[in-house]
């Protein structure tokens, strides 16, 4: 479990359906363990490996992306903003509570 790492990003946009910070939880290989995201109306959703929010908030395919890569970012729409795994934490219990659209990953699948 040593290998976990919490990374986080701002994204600078006008779309008001979009979130304005993505963070996750990342395995050794910078595979998605959780994500949260956070948007300007205050809503905030994480899922995991076991969760997912149908049609919206999802773990990605692929790995993270490092950290030189969003900082080398030719649009400059995403920047690193630092997150501790306390911040990190506190931000999936927020996520976690009175959520009803939380679907289970093997039912989606189907």
């Amino acid at each position: 479990m040593t290998d976990l790492k919490v990374e986080a990003v701002r994204w600078l946009h006008d779309d008001q359906n979009s979130p304005d910070l993505i963070a996750a939880e990342l395995d050794g290989e910078r595979y998605e363990l959780r994500k949260i995201e956070v948007f300007r109306d205050g809503r905030v959703q994480g899922v995991d490996r076991i969760r997912e929010i149908e049609g919206s908030t999802l773990l990605a395919d692929q790995p993270w992306p490092s950290f030189d890569s969003i900082v080398k970012d030719p649009n400059e729409s995403f920047v690193a903003h630092p997150m501790s795994a306390v911040e990190f934490d506190d931000l999936w219990q927020q996520s976690q509570k009175n959520h009803p659209t939380l679907i289970p990953v093997e039912s989606s699948k189907e």
